[in-house]
C-alpha cells in the first residue's frame, strides 16, 4: 500500500499537545514582552533613556563581534558622508564651544579620557575645594522646599 500526503499527517494527540505548548509559551512571551516595553518606558520617562539608540545597541548586542565590527565600519564611514554632505557637523545640540565645565574655561579640542579627568580632578582639590555659591531656596515641589501656599482646594 503506497503511503499519501493524508496518510502522513502528524497524529492528533501530538498535534493538540504541540499547539498546547505553542499557545502557552506564546502568552508567555507576550507577557514578558510587555514587561520588557514597561521598562524601556519606565526608563524613557525616567532616566531619560533614548528609545531609538537603546534599539540599535540592542541589536548591536545581539550580533556575533564580527557581524557587529563589520556594520560599525561601514556605519561610520556612511554617517561622516552624511555629516559632511546633508547633516552638517553632526555637533551635539548639548555641546557648548565657548564655555567648558568650569564655565568659562575653553572647551577642550579632544574628548578627554577617565584618568584624565581623574587627575584634573585631583588637581583641583589639591588646590583647594572653592566654596559653594550662595545656596538658593530650592524649587516647590523638590525636598526642603516650602508647601505652596496658592494652592486650588
Amino acid at each position: 500500500m503506497s503511503e499519501t500526503a493524508v496518510d502522513r499527517v502528524i497524529p492528533e494527540k501530538k498535534f493538540n499537545q504541540l499547539l498546547r505548548a505553542y499557545t502557552s509559551t506564546r502568552q508567555k512571551m507576550q507577557a514578558l514582552a510587555g514587561d520588557i516595553g514597561q521598562m524601556i518606558a519606565d526608563a524613557v520617562e525616567k532616566n531619560f533613556l533614548h528609545k531609538g539608540a537603546f534599539g540599535l545597541i540592542a541589536k548591536l548586542h545581539k550580533m556575533d563581534e564580527m557581524k557587529r565590527n563589520d556594520f560599525l565600519r561601514a556605519f561610520d564611514i556612511y554617517r561622516e558622508r552624511m555629516e559632511a554632505k546633508e547633516w552638517g557637523s553632526g555637533k551635539d545640540m548639548l555641546d557648548d564651544e565657548s564655555e567648558g565645565a568650569e564655565g568659562g574655561e575653553p572647551a577642550a579640542a579632544e574628548t578627554k579620557t577617565a584618568e584624565q579627568v581623574g587627575e584634573e580632578n585631583g588637581r583641583k582639590v589639591a588646590r583647594g575645594i572653592k566654596p559653594l555659591a550662595e545656596k538658593k531656596a530650592p524649587a516647590v515641589g523638590m525636598p526642603g522646599a516650602e508647601p505652596p501656599t496658592d494652592t486650588l482646594q
